[in-house]
């Protein structure tokens, strides 16, 4: 066997064992990175099925869980979902909030998250999420020349709204404007 041709086995053999060192510089490949080192592995002891059993059960868990409830929801395709997620949080953290507003509680946030999953559809116009002076969070469209907030509190969501164009508005307690507001949001997701 020829010299270059026992170097290219010896760097083949190093190759596939992950580890290469190329000689005069200050690169080296490394073995395989683990995709999931943002989750913890753990035996899975549930295991009853007899072929499955055999099998050394390894399971990855998410070592972040979810503050909101409906987590699932946020894996939609919706046009809201993700923006009103990570800006709910952020207001929750006090993060990335410039108004000197106070910053909603915890009851405020969760109860927020859940009237945005009831209320928008996948579909909707992606609302823009603030703070109020009270400390609750906002949801607010300014679109087709429509205004619309909904305000949601500690113990209840409210909503107004304002037709630029013909002055109409409605606001009361969402649960009452409820239809009022789907049909709105309805239209705003066409306009």
């Amino acid at each position: 066997m020829s010299s270059a041709s026992s170097l290219t086995q010896t760097v083949a053999t190093a190759a596939l064992a992950g580890v290469v060192a190329l000689a005069g510089t200050n690169l080296e490949a490394q073995g395989p990175v683990d995709a999931f080192k943002q989750h913890y592995t753990t035996r899975n002891e549930s295991i009853s099925d007899d072929v499955l059993a055999n099998i050394a059960g390894m399971v990855s868990i998410p070592t972040r869980v979810s503050r909101f409830p409906d987590l699932d929801r946020t894996r939609s395709d919706s046009r809201w979902q993700k923006y009103v997620y990570q800006r709910i949080l952020e207001l929750r953290n006090g993060e990335d909030d410039f108004t000197e507003l106070p910053r909603p509680a915890p009851l405020v946030t969760d109860r927020a998250w859940q009237v945005a999953t009831r209320v928008l559809r996948p579909d909707t116009p992606t609302p823009s999420v603030v703070p109020s002076d009270e400390g609750n969070v906002v949801f607010v469209w300014h679109k087709a020349r429509w205004d619309l907030e909904i305000e949601v509190g500690p113990e209840e969501a409210t909503v107004w709204a304002h037709n630029q164009n013909t002055g109409e508005m409605f606001s009361g307690s969402l649960d009452v404007q409820l239809e009022k507001v789907s049909s709105l949001l309805d239209f705003l997701a066409w306009h």
